[in-house]
């Protein structure tokens, strides 16, 4: 297997050709990381550090959506 690294600013870092089974080492080596995003679709594993706007706005959007849901 190889891997690639296509880095982009904004976005963080993406890496291509990954399994499964190194994404889930990545989970449970990070599970105590804050702040550390990852996501994997179909072998392409992407590694954020979503910034503090994005943060902001996610605090908002799960206030509003706990207020809405309850009984």
């Amino acid at each position: 297997m190889t891997a690639t690294l296509i880095q982009t600013p904004k976005a963080g870092i993406l890496l291509k050709n990954i399994s499964w089974q190194t994404y889930e080492s990545l989970v449970n080596e990070l599970a105590e990381q804050p702040g550390i995003r990852l996501t994997y679709d179909r072998g392409n594993l992407e590694i954020m550090s979503p910034s503090a706007p994005h943060e902001k706005y996610k605090k908002i959007l799960g206030r509003f959506v706990e207020s809405v849901s309850q009984d």
